[in-house]
């Protein structure tokens, strides 16, 4: 019975050796890590102000696949990180980044930067919402598609707010996204693509609502291109009358009368002009003779 115990309780602390350490010892990650143009901006997790905690930037460049310690930015106090001196230094100008929080041999996991707003290493989109659809407007005047042309492309991730997004597609132009749920927050970003491999920062995301119809608009587009379509129906119509058909709209225009039968002309001549004597006298001129 004893070698029973000791050899259960030899199982239990092992799998507690291997187990992996309980989540309470992770720290909470930094959020809102932003970049823009050269600087880097994040902030504490809520409740996590205490200067002993620091946190440190990493960098990972076009050509390589390891993640190294950015030096002017590690175990920082700061809330920001001037990265210009080492993307100049680097072979790829266009990194990526990440940040992540350090307290006394406990850390964070690292978050990636986006971009918040398009340069040389991040893409520059906007979004329409439309009823039942949202377009993705991509942004080609870049260096990188005019030093590359059609090797690099822009990569779309696509869904529903407070979800985790899907990869829509690889393009290089606009894109119309239909079938959309009425009401509903549609988030996306972009990242540039080079060679079919990440380049620089994804932008930030931008979220959208996608609109109900608006019956109003509906009617006023209807009764426009109902006047539109009259406009141009009727104006030939017109033209070609004014133009070649004159006679026949005089002939339309000329008013009817009808000669009543008292007087026709076979009457006439039994039409006498009566004087009246309440008329004012005059004098019948039978010549004139000339001075």
């Amino acid at each position: 019975m004893d070698l029973r115990i000791v050899f259960l309780s030899g199982l239990f602390l092992c799998h507690a050796a291997s187990s992996p350490a309980p989540s309470a010892e992770m720290l909470p990650e930094p959020s809102n890590v932003f970049i823009d143009q050269w600087n880097l901006t994040w902030a504490p997790a809520p409740g996590l102000e205490d200067k002993t905690i620091t946190h440190v930037v990493e960098y990972r460049s076009f050509n390589s696949h390891t993640w190294r310690v950015l030096p002017e930015c590690a175990n920082v106090s700061r809330n920001f990180c001037d990265f210009s001196p080492t993307s100049r230094k680097s072979d790829d100008r266009c990194i990526m980044l990440r940040v992540r929080a350090e307290q006394q041999g406990r850390r964070s996991v690292p978050v990636q930067a986006c971009s918040t707003r398009g340069g040389l290493c991040s893409p520059e989109f906007s979004m329409t919402a439309a009823p039942g659809s949202i377009t993705v407007h991509l942004n080609r005047n870049s260096c990188l598609f005019m030093d590359y042309a059609d090797h690099s492309q822009h990569r779309i991730y696509f869904g529903k707010e407070g979800e985790k997004l899907q990869l829509f597609r690889e393009a290089a132009s606009s894109q119309f996204i239909r079938d959309l749920e009425v009401g509903q927050k549609y988030c996306a970003k972009v990242e540039f693509l080079l060679y079919d491999k990440p380049y620089g920062a994804a932008s930030c995301l931008q979220c959208e609502v996608v609109p109900a119809p608006d019956d109003s608009k509906r009617t006023v587009t209807i009764v426009t291109v109902v006047i539109v379509l009259v406009i141009l129906v009727l104006v030939p119509i017109i033209s070609y009358v004014l133009i070649w058909r004159p006679k026949a709209i005089k002939k339309i225009l000329k008013p009817q009368y009808h000669i009543p039968a008292s007087l026709q002309p076979s009457d006439i001549k039994n039409v006498y002009v009566l004087s009246s004597s309440n008329q004012e006298d005059y004098d019948l001129i039978s010549g004139m003779t000339p001075r």
